[in-house]
């Protein structure tokens, strides 16, 4: 007996099926590590995916970059994605890549066909040197330099850091977003190389970037570069920049660093400023005494009692003490909810910082927690390769970290952003009939500048001079000046890697001593990590003034519960030399 099917229902069938499984379609088309290719080890790096829907439906869900390092669970980035029938785009993540950079695999489903897993290592290098190119002109000149699609360049200053020189012969079509990242990378220390098109004549740039129309072969705008070439793309090449005096960046490996790990360094130290300070001896009158209770005294009257009575007794006394013991231990740890964090602060003016966090969030209460800051983008990172409660992130506007904090316990990450912060500027003023060092420099901190610092140096060559608040200006002490090698050295570097060094400091602001190694990541300082990135030193090089301060409210954790945060900022302004 054949039994029919109503047409309709077949429809329905079909159509549920398709629904059902559209995820399996997706295909992962391209991937750029970085901007060239390889990551730079320490720093947030872009990933960029090109993802092709050929399924007939729409997807409209999460694509995942998940860590592959064995067994271990790393941290998970998100990023929402809409991708219409028959159509493709690109997804970039930013992920912080530690010293070692391990495998990844991306995720936008549970099924054996939605994931695609990369095992070919990642090559870590440099900060690279690219062509920014428009991908929708077919007629857009190739050179010789590794290219870069100008439409993935990020929307934050935070995501540039393994960006170093970009060429153009056209002006790129940004929101302003985009634009602004672009020129707080510049004046960062970035720099432009600027071509003639095929007309001959240099890109016309507006809308926010008007300062890349500098006249001359060569400009300066803030700490970065714009530089005019008269070659065409095909002559346009590392060896050509070089003979011209840029030299690109190099990543130096060192044979026996004092540092080697300064992600995991700063999370041992961060976590242990969290300390409990138990009564023990409550503790212990209250076992013995529970021991009692439910022992020695439970049996003799129990006897004298009804069985469900004695039952009650029983399961009050256990819930009594189990209580006491809750209380007792939980007031060890101050029975409140704690960040501690230590910042790096590259001023952009204005009072807004180009900022990099590593922050330790200790909770009373176990809970799965949303933390977030004050930025218009937040980046996110679990700070080592394998952390062991991984963590979801959304980086990027409106960015995020989602952690599964344990009771009484802490978890760390670094987070990348721009916020407000102190308005470090200052304004150089020479001082009359003195020329002897740097003593004649007078500097004039603005009425922004942190009235609380604790500490001020200003780097200029490869000296630290320390300075003194006189008059409401800041001078040279009578200090002697220190080297980099001697402010950096092996026996300072290695005793601030000692645990037991550390811990004896029972100061909660103690991980102010950790400062030295931030400088040392920020200033480039060689020899200290396992890898650095050395650059040909530039003519007429900014001097730095390195600003150490308790951290403002402006770059303060937001989490339901943390609402209190220890930090130490070590703040980095360019000052130009008079």
């Amino acid at each position: 007996m054949m039994i029919r099917i109503p047409l309709p229902l077949v429809r329905c069938l079909v159509a549920w099926l398709a629904l059902a499984t559209p995820l399996a379609a997706l295909e992962v088309r391209q991937t750029i590590w970085g901007f060239d290719g390889h990551v730079v080890p320490g720093r947030f790096n872009p990933v960029s995916v090109l993802v092709d829907n050929a399924h007939p439906s729409a997807f409209d869900g999460q694509i995942m970059l998940v860590q592959l390092d064995g067994a271990a669970r790393g941290g998970e980035y998100l990023q929402p994605i809409f991708l219409a029938p028959h159509t493709s785009r690109w997804v970039q993540f930013h992920v912080f890549i530690g010293n070692h950079v391990g495998h990844y695999g991306i995720r936008w489903g549970r099924g054996p066909k939605e994931h695609v897993d990369f095992f070919d290592d990642v090559i870590s290098g440099p900060p690279a040197c690219v062509w920014l190119r428009d991908a929708d002109n077919p007629f857009a000149a190739a050179g010789a330099l590794k290219s870069f699609p100008e439409e993935l360049f990020p929307t934050t200053v935070a995501a540039t850091d393994a960006l170093s020189a970009v060429v153009l012969d056209h002006a790129p079509r940004w929101e302003p977003s985009r634009r602004e990242a672009f020129l707080d990378w510049l004046k960062r220390g970035g720099t432009v190389h600027l071509l003639p098109a095929a007309d001959g004549r240099y890109p016309a740039f507006a809308e926010g970037l008007e300062a890349l129309n500098a006249e001359g072969g060569e400009t300066r705008l803030g700490a970065g570069r714009i530089v005019r070439h008269q070659v065409g793309a095909r002559e346009m090449s590392e060896k050509y920049l070089a003979d011209q005096g840029s030299q690109p960046p190099v990543l130096k490996p060192e044979q026996s660093p004092f540092v080697y790990d300064l992600e995991g360094l700063i999370s041992q130290r961060l976590s242990s400023l969290t300390r409990p300070t138990v009564s023990w001896t409550a503790i212990h009158l209250l076992a013995l005494a529970y021991v009692a209770v439910i022992g020695p005294l439970h049996y003799r009257f129990r006897r004298k009692l009804d069985y469900r009575v004695s039952i009650l007794a029983f399961l009050g006394m256990v819930t009594l003490f189990g209580t006491l013991f809750a209380v007792v231990g939980r007031r060890g740890y101050g029975e409140s909810q704690t960040v501690n964090s230590l910042t790096i602060a590259r001023a952009l003016g204005g009072g807004r910082c180009d900022t990099m966090q590593w922050i330790s969030a200790f909770a009373t209460i176990g809970d799965l927690y949303t933390l977030t800051h004050d930025a218009p983008a937040n980046l996110y990172g679990t700070g080592w390769n394998v952390d062991a409660g991984g963590g979801r992130i959304l980086n990027g506007k409106d960015g995020s970290i989602q952690l599964d904090i344990p009771l009484y316990s802490s978890r760390t990450f670094v987070h990348r952003a721009v916020m407000k912060g102190a308005d470090t500027t200052v304004t150089v003023e020479k001082r009359e009939g003195d020329s002897q060092g740097l003593r004649y420099v007078r500097l004039r901190p603005g009425p922004g500048f942190p009235k609380d610092f604790a500490e001020i140096r200003l780097l200029a060559g490869n000296t630290f001079y320390e300075l003194v608040m006189r008059n409401g200006l800041l001078e040279v002490s009578n200090q002697p000046a220190v080297t980099m090698n001697d402010y950096f050295s092996r026996q300072k570097m290695s005793s601030l890697a000692n645990f037991n060094h550390f811990g004896q400091q029972e100061s909660p602001d103690g991980h102010r001593d950790l400062i030295p190694l931030l400088a040392a990541r920020a200033l480039g300082a060689p020899e200290v990590f396992p890898q650095t990135v050395t650059e040909t030193p530039r003519a007429n090089e900014p001097w730095r003034l390195c600003i150490v301060a308790p951290a403002p409210e402006g770059f303060r954790l937001r989490g339901p519960g943390f609402n209190h945060e220890r930090g130490w900022v070590l703040y980095v302004q360019d000052v130009f030399q008079p």
